[in-house]
């Protein structure tokens, strides 16, 4: 998987990569308002995404009738293919939390969003794994200090690529753990190393 960092600053065109991420919105996105067309936020990054011929990862706030969440939604070719909210929220967070993963497909490879304080929560990483994810990315609004170490060990204990993006900065790290360093354009490729392959088997039992 290609992934390019972008901000809305700059103009992004179509190129070598599979994926676009930006950081966080500085406006919340407002459910009320973007069902009323009041504002058209979601169908202006949908568009986006059809414009640059890639998929798009863009984290935000959401306002849904007054309850906040932080989240991502991910776009590809004009449509909104869903949107990723936190799973894990503290005892003073003014967030609130969801209670749903999700794993996107982006050219034939499998990626999942680890939003916030998701990324300190191993189950949720963990079961992102399982259910087949290559890579994580990983979105927050600053930068902790030990941020790089928790998501260089989450790769290498889970076979997991990640890519860290915030504001203010950007790196990655492939499923052993190792620094991955952008090419010329400032695009990374999160290659998957691991030495196992994902088996899903179903058994049906009958009486």
């Amino acid at each position: 998987m290609r992934i390019k960092v972008f901000s809305f600053d700059e103009q992004i065109s179509g190129g070598d990569f599979d994926l676009a991420v930006n950081g966080f919105l500085p406006k919340p996105v407002r459910y009320k308002r973007e069902l009323s067309g009041e504002s058209n936020v979601l169908k202006e990054l949908a568009e986006l995404s059809k414009n640059v011929g890639a998929a798009i990862v863009c984290p935000f706030d959401t306002d849904n009738y007054g309850i906040m969440k932080k989240s991502a939604g991910v776009f590809e070719g004009g449509k909104l293919l869903g949107i990723s909210d936190m799973n894990v929220a503290y005892a003073d967070s003014p967030y609130m939390p969801s209670a749903s993963g999700k794993i996107y497909s982006v050219g034939g490879d499998k990626f999942a969003l680890a939003i916030e304080d998701d990324m300190y929560s191993y189950e949720i990483l963990k079961a992102y794994a399982i259910c087949g994810a290559d890579a994580v990315i990983f979105l927050k609004k600053n930068h902790g200090e030990m941020d790089g170490t928790v998501i260089r060990a989450f790769c290498y204990s889970l076979g997991l690529s990640a890519m860290f993006i915030s504001p203010k900065t950007h790196f990655a790290f492939n499923s052993k753990g190792q620094n991955v360093e952008p090419d010329g354009d400032g695009v990374y490729d999160l290659i998957s190393v691991a030495e196992y392959n994902l088996e899903i088997r179903k058994t049906k039992f009958t009486k």
